[in-house]
């Protein structure tokens, strides 16, 4: 026991003293030994997730004066090849033609004639809605186009009867040529239609904001047209003229069924064939990614750049994954609602989407293994790269102004990634440290090094508040050097004192933020100090890749092959309807089904059967290096070394002290062969001892690791075989063609939902709503809970704790601040109309009133007599829905607009004129020529309407200018009508300068109050989304006790919700260059990487509910136990910290100096090691509390371990959340004195602090608080 515990007195010694001895890694039989070097300290493992670590990534060109054109060419022109494929150049071949049956339509006069004066609208809806879609996504977009016009139109009927009632001169003979001139405008009619547009307009808007994205948008836009045109032209009129609206509804409603009908029968489509498509989309980019997989485990050495570049191309691939099911939920809308005629129902597809989620979420998984191990994996702002043993990180002394306590500390910290800081976040600037901590870390690592190796180090390694001024900065940094003097070398002075004047130049050139987040980085430096640093890291984690590979290559590549027939399956389920219908060949097809039938029976069988070998045997490989630990018995690893729980080291004692045995380093075989023959060969003891020192056991960090990949690989297996299953499962249920009818309404939309396509992804997003969230409460029980159907062994068996219904504390409700509940039905009455003014105040109603403004402001040179007829003539009424429609809710995406609507309509314009001009040449309009011309663009129109990759707003516009010049040149050539605006270049001045009027009026009108910004919106966004994930970390805490199935599909869906709606706040977000601010830039890093941190956390929520939903129950409270996941005090911090992130987001109110972060030290708060029962705990649930290699080879246990380096990684980010919204808000609260690390000139202890967290190996004056929290020094200042 001495000398167990004179080890433990210095946990460097091992790092200072020697290297740790190499040992042979069994291997199975006829493989060759491998020695592997194993570091005996402990390192940090943090569950980070495949999108969190950035590298630079080549474009591939040769290195020649050709490649920067072929880069400009792959970026502007890649869309066309890769697009252009049968399946989607079908839908471009649909649109071009019932587009050009449209115009064949609209160039013959009599049919122009009864479509009225706007008959050009025709082209326009062709291109502003295209038939591109399924029939029935079609189908419901035009009913909602057809209603909502309709709708408008009878509100301006209403309008209409109300001001003919108010005008004191009445006269139906007035011809149109008479009313134009404006002579029977009267004021009373007048404000009667300017109240009737103010409110239609306004609800119109108010739809297009609170739907959001949808099929609701192309009917707003058509429907502010028909209300507009029919409002200003209605006011000329002595009479009501009702039949104004009819001139808009009849060019839409063939539109409408031109478009119903080529949908229909021109290469038609289902919104199943639309799903199946998506699903094998989904898996496209996983069997790439799988590739890559195999391809990384092969790769020789973690810094080759065939491994970075691999790495790029495998998170790329999963990324991939991951967003091809946003267009998946889209489709999965009105999946329901399909009409198809084949052997599969629509409804029989549902499982592969689930099964897909799943899929995405351990493909992730699979990629977290990388992160792990990257040598430039993230690290907490404010650490060193890689801080020596036996450096202690020291405290700030400087003397602080008490003004820095007040709200004025909430400045924010400086702009991240400068590039004066290069360490293992280089290249990646959501991971880079603030401008005020950079010379900071260097002048820690420039003393560092010059330090004697025995002699703890003072050098402050955390972050400091900068000086109230420079003076004050000079005297602590001369102080600093002086200090120091004596443990470096003269040139280091020379380095630190540049270093210090090069932070005084930047501070004198710009204003000096105040650092953020000391409190937080300091005791971080001390867990990288005493815990998480492994200097030898690279060489075992070489090691364990070669392992994994050996084990876990045969099992992807029987992945790679069920995907593959999965996908290629997807292929073929509309394969024979047409001859089934006709009753021909169908022996042939029932033969062509059975042998597929019988291949994917077969691929399923060979996927079983690796997934089992694998889960038996080849999967222990990675335990070989710690199989001497175990070989005369069971041991328990964790009376050594005290390190983190989940990522520290575990070295072996050199006695048996512990318990502990050692076989040879030099041993063959495996580890029962090894056990074999040390029964028949008895060694010595002293030779025992002998091989005792020389073995040195692995940190269980790195099987830990090791670990997290092959459970995520087992997972992804079990999925395919699932998916397998299913497809069997179908093969012999539906053998028979039949009639699928509809089964649900089509209206069924609401801004929960995703959107169908996505061009207008960021088009009035609501920071407050997350599309694709289920309504339902993801943690509320289903009283019909069934089993998911398909393999999966791994299957939960009931709940971690049995709770009484009695003793839960109740589902929380959200209570009125101002009132308490009402007593009676006057009071319930008068609560509804509390709601209802208090809704008139949200971003969205206050947006449409505004809007509503504008379009009254926009219809006067209509309403004022004298410039009526002006206003006629001129079509001012496309200067009025021009400006209504580029009004947004926030002024960066209006300003956005302003500049892509002028852009688009200059050269829409310029294309429209050449159309023109070819098709008649200098005459006045060739119908022939005209329809010759549409016939040779519309193609390559469409297919750029499709699938050019810019601004879905700019493609739109380009396109609706284009058809609109060729649609008014040749109607005002051929109806007679006053005020004609002429053909090809009037029309195109005119229309130009009037999108200019226009929407230079909605940019003012965005700069006046109320006014809300991108910038409001990203911070009301990431709000949300962090109190949404912390509902479901409540709900998969609450699924650990419940596991009620069905809330595992909402829990995933939720998980990939939210990280949608992350992904489509970036590129909102691209828009805040055009708000224009005079008091400074808008930190987009420091918000990139609360966006980054909020998708991993989403990510990390996703791995900790596949591991619960495994994990049985015994396994589940030991899990719970040793993450604290249970504990009232821990999880109370957890939630506080949740909520303080959301509430400070969303108020933009400065954080408190001292939180509760880090939460990191209180969830190390005792050592395990590899065991699972920590020693002095008195509960063991059934489970073993001595380790052996039956514990290791358990598949629970595997699971157990990947659930603690997960939760690992979700407390992780959460403190590393604190401190980067700590920088956009800014500290208040300051308590002179309070938090400070002591310094190293109080005493180190390397030894202490077990059990109280990270601060307590720091001897100093403190008083201890208890478990919860760390131990709070009161360092005495300096005179």
């Amino acid at each position: 026991m001495n000398a167990t515990n004179e080890k433990q007195e210095d946990p460097a010694s091992n790092a200072r003293g020697r290297k740790p001895r190499r040992f042979a890694q069994a291997k199975p039989e006829g493989k060759s030994k491998k020695k592997v070097t194993i570091a005996r300290t402990g390192s940090q493992c943090s569950d980070s997730s495949s999108n969190s670590t950035s590298s630079s990534s080549s474009d591939g060109f040769p290195n020649t004066w050709l490649a920067p054109i072929l880069i400009f060419l792959d970026k502007h022109l890649g869309w066309i090849p890769q697009n252009f494929v049968w399946s989607k150049v079908k839908p471009a071949i649909r649109c071009a033609l019932v587009t050009w049956v449209s115009a064949v339509l609209f160039i013959i006069p009599p049919v122009e004639i009864k479509m009225g004066q706007a008959s050009f609208l025709i082209l326009i809806a062709a291109f502003l809605s295209p038939p591109s879609d399924p029939f029935m996504s079609v189908l419901e977009r035009e009913m909602i186009i057809m209603t909502l016009v309709c709708l408008a139109w009878a509100w301006a009927c209403l309008g209409i009867f109300l001001a003919n009632l108010a005008r004191s001169v009445h006269d139906p003979t007035v011809t149109l040529a008479q009313a134009v001139s404006g002579q029977f405008i009267e004021a009373a009619p007048t404000s009667i239609m300017a109240i009737f547009a103010f409110f239609g307009s306004a609800f119109i808007l108010y739809i297009r904001a609170r739907q959001g994205p949808g099929p609701y948008l192309a009917a707003c836009v058509f429907g502010c047209i028909c209300l507009d045109i029919s409002l200003t032209n209605a006011n000329f009129f002595p009479f009501p003229f009702y039949l104004i609206g009819r001139a808009i509804a009849v060019p839409l409603a063939m539109h409408s069924a031109l478009a119903l009908l080529g949908s229909l029968f021109i290469f038609p489509s289902t919104i199943s064939a639309l799903f199946t498509t998506r699903l094998a989309a989904v898996l496209t980019p996983m069997l790439a990614s799988l590739t890559h997989h195999r391809t990384l485990l092969s790769t020789d050495s973690l810094t080759s750049p065939s491994f970075t570049l691999t790495l790029v191309a495998m998170r790329s691939e999963t990324r991939k994954t991951e967003a091809a099911l946003i267009p998946l939920a889209a489709a999965a809308r009105l999946l329901k609602s399909d009409l198809i005629y084949g052997r599969f129902a629509p409804h029989d597809f549902r499982a592969f989407q689930k099964m897909s989620r799943r899929l995405a979420g351990r493909a992730d998984g699979l990629g977290v293994y990388f992160g792990l191990i990257d040598p430039a994996r993230e690290k907490f702002p404010g650490t060193a790269a890689h801080t020596p043993a036996g450096t202690a990180p020291g405290t700030p002394h400087g003397v602080l102004s008490r003004a820095t306590s007040r709200a004025t500390s909430r400045a924010p910290s400086p702009e991240r990634g400068d590039g004066s800081t290069r360490g293992d976040n280089e290249g990646d600037p959501a991971l880079r440290t603030s401008a005020s901590r950079p010379n900071l870390q260097q002048l820690s690592r420039a003393t560092t090094r010059s330090q004697a190796p025995t002699r703890p180090s003072s050098i402050a390694q955390s972050p400091l508040k900068l000086a109230h001024s420079h003076s004050h900065s000079l005297t602590h940094a001369h102080s600093y050097l002086h200090t120091h003097h004596s443990h470096g070398h003269h040139h280091h002075h020379h380095h630190i004192l540049h270093m210090s004047l090069l932070s005084l130049a930047k501070a004198r050139a710009k204003r000096p933020e105040l650092a953020v987040g000391t409190f937080e980085s300091q005791r971080y430096l001390n867990l990288e100090l005493t815990r998480l640093h492994d200097p030898h890291e690279e060489e075992y984690t070489e090691g364990s890749m070669e392992l994994l590979k050996q084990s876990c290559d045969p099992l992807l590549e029987a992945c790679q092959l069920g995907l593959s027939t999965t996908q290629t399956w997807f292929g073929t389920v509309r394969d024979g309807r047409m001859l089934y219908f006709l009753g021909i060949k169908q022996e042939e097809a029932r033969k062509r089904q059975e042998e597929r039938v019988k291949k994917i029976k077969e691929v399923r069988e060979k996927v079983m059967a690796q997934l089992e070998k694998f889960r038996e045997s080849e999967r222990h490989a990675v335990l070989d290096p710690y199989r001497p630990a175990f070989e005369d018995g069971p041991t328990s690893p964790a009376t050594s070394q005290p390190t983190s729980p989940n990522m520290g080291f575990t070295p072996l004692p050199s006695s048996d002290a512990n318990g502990f045995a050692h076989g040879h380093p030099d041993a063959e075989g495996s580890g029962d062969a090894r056990e074999k023959a040390g029964k028949d060969e008895p060694v010595q003891e002293e030779e025992r001892e002998s091989r005792r020192d020389e073995y040195v056991m692995p940190p269980h960090r790195y099987l830990f690791n090791c670990y997290v990949y092959q459970y995520h690989l087992i997972q992804i297996a079990s999925i395919v075989v699932e998916m397998l299953d299913e497809i069997l499962r179908l093969e012999e249920e539906r053998t028979l063609c039949r009639l699928w009818t509809p089964a649900e309404r089509f209206f069924q939309w609401n801004p929960s939902l995703v959107p169908e396509g996505v061009e207008h992804l960021a088009d009035d997003d609501d920071p407050d709503v997350i599309q694709g969230l289920h309504l339902d409460q993801p943690g509320t029980p289903s009283p019909t809970a069934t089993p998911q159907s398909g393999y999966n062994a791994q299957k939960s068996t009931g709940p971690a704790f049995n709770i009484d219904a009695a003793m839960d504390l109740g589902v929380p409700h959200r209570r009125d601040p101002d009132a308490l509940p009402p007593r009676n039905l006057f009071e319930v009455v008068m609560e509804l109309i509390h709601k209802f003014i208090v809704a008139l105040g949200s971003g969205n109603a206050i947006f449409a009133l505004k809007a509503g403004m504008l379009t009254v402001l926009l219809c006067l040179p209509f309403f004022i007599k004298n410039s009526a007829t002006f206003a006629y003539e001129n079509r001012f009424v496309w200067a009025i829905f021009m400006g209504q429609l580029t009004l947004a809710r926030f002024r960066g995406e209006t300003t956005f607009s302003l500049v892509a609507r002028i852009i688009a309509t200059f050269f829409g314009g310029i294309t429209g004129m050449i159309m023109w001009y070819i098709s008649c040449g200098s005459g006045r309009g060739n119908p022939f020529g005209l329809a010759a011309v549409c016939f040779a663009c519309f193609p390559f129109f469409f297919y750029a309407r499709l699938y050019w990759s810019i601004p879905p707003l700019t493609n739109i516009i380009f396109f609706i200018t284009a058809v609109l010049v060729i649609g008014f040149s040749y109607q005002d050539l051929h109806v007679l009508v006053p005020g004609t605006p002429g053909f090809g270049f009037s029309v195109f001045w005119k229309r130009f300068t009037l999108v200019v009027a226009g929407v230079v009026a909605a940019g003012i009108a965005s700069f006046l109050p109320p006014s809300t910004t991108i910038r409001r919106y990203q911070r009301n966004l990431l709000s949300t989304t962090m109190a949404e994930m912390g509902t479901v970390y409540c709900a998969i805490l609450s699924f650990a006790n419940t596991k009620h199935e069905p809330e595992i599909q909402e829990i995933i869906s939720s998980l990939i919700a939210v990280r949608s709606k992350l992904a489509r706040s970036a590129t909102l977000s691209t828009n805040v260059i055009y708000e224009f601010s005079l008091r400074g830039r808008w930190p987009v890093e420091r918000y990139q990487k609360i966006t980054d941190l909020q998708t991993a956390l989403a990510f990390s929520l996703s791995h900790l509910m596949s591991v619960l939903e495994h994990l049985e129950p015994s396994w589940s409270r030991a899990f719970l136990r040793r993450s604290r996941f249970m504990d009232p005090d821990f999880q109370g911090d957890i939630l506080a910290v949740i909520s303080m992130i959301s509430s400070s987001l969303r108020t933009g109110s400065p954080l408190p100096q001292i939180t509760p972060c880090p939460l990191l030290d209180r969830f190390m708060l005792k050592y395990h090691g590899l065991d699972v029962i920590h020693k002095d705990s008195e509960e063991d649930y059934g489970l073993p509390r001595t380790l052996s290699l039956d514990t290791l080879r358990n598949e629970q246990y595997l699971m157990f371990s990947v659930g603690i380096s997960t939760a690992y990684g979700i407390i992780n980010r959460l403190d590393r959340l604190m401190l980067a919204v700590k920088e956009v808000v800014g500290e208040q609260y300051h308590i002179h004195g309070v938090g400070l690390v002591p310094s190293a000139s109080h005493g180190f202890n390397m030894s202490a602090g077990v059990g109280n967290g990270a601060s307590s190996g720091l001897k100093g004056p403190g008083v201890e608080l208890g478990e919860r929290t760390n131990t709070v020094h009161f360092d005495p200042l300096e005179p």
